[in-house]
């Protein structure tokens, strides 16, 4: 069995108080630092955004909404 001198285990514990762990860099910061743009968007992009995703939406009237509900509800069938 291999006895360890209290000295050592003194040694190591006091060395990692000495060193603290390397902490995970902040959202903010990784962005800036990998050269990315700010991390706010910029309102011409929100806007673009919200536009092209309007573009995706498709009206429906109450006559075609009620006949959708109905397929999906397999009323009629």
């Amino acid at each position: 069995m291999t006895s360890i001198d209290v000295t050592e285990i003194i040694k190591s514990s006091s060395s990692s108080l000495t060193q603290p762990a390397r902490k995970k860099p902040r959202f903010d910061e990784a962005s800036s630092s990998s050269g990315g743009s700010s991390a706010q968007p910029r309102p011409e992009d929100i806007l673009a955004a919200l536009e092209a995703e309007e573009s995706n939406f498709v009206a429906l009237d109450e006559v075609q909404l009620k006949k959708r509900s109905a397929e999906v509800h397999g009323v009629g069938n």
